[in-house]
């Protein structure tokens, strides 16, 4: 059986990625979304999910939106951030504090959430998934995304970007072995796998049916995350489409995958 959580990442972040969000619960195939705390419409984003229900995880943001900790904006590249966890005592000081307050935030919302994942997969830095997973272990979260994407299956499909893919290949192939262990270590659980690193910010509908064409017969939990706005001419507008489009829909009914959310995570890593 292959089950599939369909994640839209970056909630809060804007209203475009608002309002897409909406339309994707209401109108599409979405079954949750990752909230941005330190968003500038993180509130909003709040607001729609009290009002729809929805499975609402953490989107731990080091590297954009407005820190709470340092109470500034946090905006700058994912590899300096790591540079800085890695080599900086002072960093990874307040990396452990911002991220509590993150959850903290996300918890005094009243809104039930179950798994965490990171804005540029900034947690896959072996110093940050560290204090992320003791932190996860303290406040009762189930649930981390493990950003390692099956090459062998999306790879064929992936046709541009080759020399960016095969880097994240390597690098995440290697840091997401470490991950895991420190997941199951901390008992928490994942997904078997993500799709979307590949395609960042460039998902369609053709590509979609692509690979779950290629995922027929293939048994696992795996998510596959987007980042959709509600904003013509962006890439996040192809996206907004591509999880409405009543032919993805089909298709998933075809190859017979099953929709669930993170809250169903649980049971089914008990019956493996």
């Amino acid at each position: 059986m292959i089950y599939l959580l369909i994640t839209a990442d970056d909630f809060g972040k804007s209203p475009e990625t608002n309002r897409a969000i909406k339309i994707g619960t209401e109108e599409g195939m979405l079954t949750s979304a990752s909230l941005m705390v330190v968003g500038d419409k993180w509130e909003e984003a709040v607001e729609i999910a009290q009002e729809k229900d929805m499975d609402i995880g953490l989107h731990v943001s080091l590297t954009e939106g407005k820190g709470i900790f340092l109470n500034k904006r946090m905006d700058i590249s994912p590899s300096l951030r790591g540079f800085s966890a890695q080599f900086c005592k002072k960093t990874i000081s307040w990396i452990e504090k911002e991220i509590s307050l993150q959850i903290k935030r996300l918890a005094l919302t009243g809104l039930s959430f179950s798994h965490v994942d990171s804005h540029h997969h900034i947690h896959i830095h072996p110093r940050i998934s560290k204090v992320l997973l003791r932190i996860c272990k303290e406040y009762g979260i189930k649930s981390i995304r493990l950003p390692y994407e099956p090459w062998h299956i999306s790879s064929p499909i992936c046709n541009t970007h080759y020399l960016r893919n095969l880097f994240y290949m390597l690098t995440f192939s290697c840091l997401s072995r470490r991950l895991a262990r420190g997941i199951r270590s901390a008992g928490l659980i994942s997904a078997d796998g993500v799709f979307g690193l590949y395609k960042t910010g460039e998902i369609t509908e053709d590509w979609l049916l692509l690979l779950l064409e290629r995922l027929q017969g293939v048994e696992g939990v795996f998510e596959i995350y987007l980042h959709p706005e509600d904003k013509r001419n962006s890439p996040g507008y192809n996206e907004l489409k591509s999880i409405t489009s009543p032919k993805v829909m089909d298709k998933i009914k075809e190859i017979g995958a099953k929709l669930i959310g993170f809250s169903d995570l649980i049971p089914i890593s008990l019956k493996k």
